[in-house]
């Protein structure tokens, strides 16, 4: 085996072009080099090679000499080197054939109306679901596809206005059909109500997929021999890399494998007979049980997974080598369903990576100060700060990307610097997306039925990746890759969300966004952080510490329900946390909680008057309105930086810190300022 050592773990890059491997990279040596040296020339201190919009996955043997030569090239002009050698691109070539199973009770298998019920007529009833293929493109084969697998389970519920449903199985009474010429599944049968009422009645239908399987053990071994032969034909990784790891599931549809439906029946749940809990809570509050149990056991799957391949990256291509990429495959959306996907709590997911990772996509919606897409990058920039100060390196990455062109307007230029300007004032590092052809095979220039993407260098952001790469290096040398300062906590509820329907648990994320952003807005340094890393806090006197970082105060938003492993804790310290919007009442396993717990929920305009009267300790900077600032503490005084709040937006005037302070001119981009312990400050 022919090995080449990685970069030391600590050397990251700052900014890292994802590179599309496509027949034509991987069949033509000169257009290989053609476009590394584009990539090169451009100014980045990586590549990120992915095989994608091809015939080819990266363990068929062509893709991996090309993996193989551009590894080479990496070496010789001094660039890190990560390959993306994900399980799912090549799920059908590694399973042959055999992927993770799921259920849905939706009209259709991807994207449609669920739960989707009928009423049942004349004591005869008859339900279908739509089976087409879900565009994709992280598989080969550019779709998931689905074979009709039989009913799993069938309900009739009697809907109750402001009450639990009643509840019944009536699988056995029903029979299943596949319509083949319109890729349909039907149930059908006859029910005759117990009782008077509108009952509605509802199917769990299965499917086999071509999607990984990540707890089959089989289906592991082989990708283990994969990496390995990947690792034996000369690439020399730096970071092996998941791009959005998990099963591809939205809300409606259920990863049903014998991995999950074994770590529940160990917890005591029978997953098929409590399928319509998910979708449908039940009087008694097990549906909160079985909701928190499921999710958490689907994520699982996957972490246990990228762990193993964390272990046999690092003994192919050595201890330094990186596990990584981004777990957000809905969450830049605001949306919950990635609770089905198996990547939720972003945290938790740290178990398996060395920084931090998150995504960002369409930053093009920018282009409008006040579009409500401010608080997705507020978010996802205080998100992947977040995982980076709480990862194996200290380091976080952005995958910022853009769609659609601006015919020459230069307006995706100006967003795309703001956003860098944004990662700058974060810390965040750069893994940009992405050379080459954006989709999928067949339709390389169309990401998803999103609008025409060309990718890189086709694309008028192009021009300015070279001085953006320049801005970001130069920002993080006086920081000798600190991350900034965070404070306030916030903690994202990760039970109450796993609890929660789809659309409730989607309505709350995105509150929880624009808190954060007006957090910004008003110059505080929040921290998000999952409820399931709380395990060891200690809150005490309106404050916190958890895994040795210490915090000034406590918000809790909607933490009605909360874990019964951290009960013990918060119940001595309920009185030193903000609860925001709601009240806490049950625990993860349904249980009520005691009435002497309970603490009143406050509303935002409460929560900031609150916050305010701490002034001094949570906000140390007082910086010119319409930005946002942040303090990165270094051994002889503090770095401070501004960027717009806005995209297009400006600011001027006062900047205070530590007693001193600086009148800012009038800006439009990033600005740092230098604040020594015993000097007086000056703009950097």
């Amino acid at each position: 085996m022919r090995r080449v050592s990685p970069a030391p773990l600590r050397t990251l890059p700052s900014t890292v072009m994802m590179w599309t491997v496509n027949d034509r990279v991987i069949e033509d040596p000169d257009a290989l080099r053609a476009e590394f040296e584009d990539i090169a020339t451009a100014g980045f201190r990586g590549i990120t090679a992915i095989v994608r919009c091809s015939h080819y996955a990266w363990p068929d043997a062509p893709a991996m000499q090309a993996l193989a030569a551009i590894g080479e090239l990496c070496r010789a002009r001094g660039l890190a080197y990560w390959v993306c050698a994900d399980p799912r691109q090549s799920s059908a070539r590694l399973e042959a054939g055999k992927g993770a199973t799921i259920v849905t009770c939706g009209s259709a298998t991807w994207g449609g109306i669920a739960p989707h019920t009928v009423a049942p007529r004349g004591g005869r009833y008859s339900l279908r679901c739509d089976v087409l293929p879900r565009p994709s493109h992280i598989l080969t084969e550019g779709a998931v596809e689905y074979a009709p697998d039989g009913l799993e389970r069938v309900v009739a519920f009697r809907p109750r206005p402001g009450e639990a449903p009643t509840a019944i199985d009536i699988t056995a009474q029903s029979r299943f059909h596949w319509h083949a010429a319109d890729r349909s599944a039907e149930v059908f049968g006859r029910f005759d109500p117990p009782a008077n009422g509108p009952w509605r009645i509802m199917a769990f239908f299965r499917f086999r997929t071509n999607v990984f399987d990540f707890g089959d053990t089989d289906a592991m071994d082989r990708y283990i021999g994969a990496l390995r032969a990947l690792a034996a034909s000369g690439v020399p990784a730096d970071a092996v890399l998941w791009d959005e790891p998990g099963y591809l599931c939205m809300d409606g549809s259920f990863p049903f494998t014998p991995a999950i439906r074994a770590r529940l029946k160990r917890d005591g749940i029978d997953l098929s007979r409590e399928l319509w809990t998910l979708m449908l809570p039940a009087g008694d509050g097990r549906h909160i049980a079985v909701r928190n149990a499921y999710f958490r056991a689907v994520q699982t799957t996957v972490v246990q997974a990228q762990q193993r391949a964390r272990r046999e990256t690092r003994r192919l291509w050595g201890r330094g080598a990186i596990m990584g990429m981004h777990d957000t495959w809905r969450w830049e959306s605001a949306s919950c369903a990635d609770r089905n996907h198996g990547s939720f709590d972003l945290w938790r997911a740290l178990d398996s990576k060395d920084c931090g990772f998150a995504d960002l996509g369409s930053v093009n919606l920018l282009e409008t100060p006040g579009s409500a897409f401010h608080a997705n990058l507020a978010a996802m920039s205080v998100v992947a700060a977040s995982l980076g100060r709480h990862s194996a390196t200290g380091a976080a990455y952005n995958n910022l990307w853009t769609t659609g062109e601006d015919g020459g307007a230069l307006s995706q230029r100006r967003i795309m610097e703001h956003c860098v300007h944004v990662m700058a004032v974060f810390g965040l590092r750069w893994s940009a997306h992405i050379y080459g052809p954006a989709g999928t095979l067949g339709r390389e220039s169309s990401f998803l039925g999103l609008p025409f993407t060309p990718g890189y260098p086709n694309h008028a952001t192009w021009q300015g990746m070279p001085e953006w790469t320049e801005l970001l290096e130069r920002h993080r040398a006086p920081t000798e890759g600190r991350l900034p300062r965070a404070n306030l906590l916030v903690v994202l509820p990760v039970e109450s969300l796993f609890a929660a329907d789809g659309p409730t648990a989607d309505a709350a994320l995105a509150r929880i966004f624009r808190l954060l952003l007006s957090l910004l807005d008003r110059h505080y340094h929040p921290e998000l952080i999952a409820s399931s890393m709380l395990d060891g806090v200690v809150i005490k006197n309106g404050g916190a510490a958890v895994n040795g970082r210490a915090y000034d105060a406590v918000v809790w938003p909607y933490g009605d329900v909360l874990s019964a492993r951290l009960l013990p804790r918060i119940r001595a310290a309920a009185r030193d946390i903000h609860w925001l919007y709601r009240t806490p009442s049950r625990s993860d396993d349904g249980a009520m909680l005691p009435r002497t717990f309970r603490s009143a929920a406050i509303s935002e305009r409460a929560l900031f008057s609150a916050l305010a009267r701490n002034n001094a300790t949570l906000r140390p900077v007082t910086a010119p309105a319409r930005s946002w600032a942040s303090i990165t503490d270094l051994r002889d005084g503090a770095l401070l930086s501004l960027a717009p709040a806005r995209a297009g937006g400006t600011y001027a005037g006062l900047l205070r810190y530590g007693g001193r302070r600086l009148r800012v001119s009038a800006s439009d981009g990033l600005r740092c300022f230098f604040f020594p312990k015993n000097a007086r400050p000056f703009d950097i």
